[in-house]
């Protein structure tokens, strides 16, 4: 799926907007390629902030029972991680080359649904127009002991 694409029909379908001052500077965990050093602090990101959610899903906010995969252990959650982020990668280095952005994922708190932890990708414009926007590509939530894993991508 085109990129543009992608981000217009997220926007649309959940009324998100582009920030205009977002600054990465406020997120602990940040990377621009993903390696394996990256992805264990990931891991150690996931442990050491996720707590036990009261209730494996939200609708609300896209992590549907339909769209999950149930991970017994971070062993089994980190390789999805791995493969969403490198899909999303290989897409974005192309459009960002031929639309003039900068781009750079982070993990975070979700802003709105509790006990959920998410990797994004900001896009910045890098023509000085200070539009920026964001988008998910993970969703991570750990229920009963296990791990609530969505690809936001598909």
């Amino acid at each position: 799926m085109n990129l543009i694409h992608k981000i217009k029909s997220y926007f649309i379908r959940h009324d998100f907007h582009l920030w205009k001052d977002f600054d990465y500077d406020g997120y602990e965990l940040k990377f621009i390629e993903l390696d394996e050093e990256t992805l264990l602090e990931i891991g150690h990101f996931i442990k050491k902030n996720l707590n036990e959610s009261a209730k494996a899903y939200d609708d609300r906010f896209r992590l549907k029972e339909s769209t999950v995969t149930i991970c017994e252990s971070l062993d089994e959650l980190l390789p999805l991680i791995r493969e969403a982020i490198r899909a999303d990668f290989k897409e974005t280095t192309i459009q960002s080359l031929e639309h003039n952005w900068q781009f750079q994922y982070f993990v975070n708190d979700h802003n709105s649904s509790k006990n959920t932890i998410c990797v994004s990708n900001g896009l910045t414009s890098i023509d000085g127009s200070a539009k920026n926007c964001i988008y998910t590509v993970a969703s991570i939530r750990k229920y009963k002991n296990k791990y609530y894993y969505w690809n936001s991508l598909n």
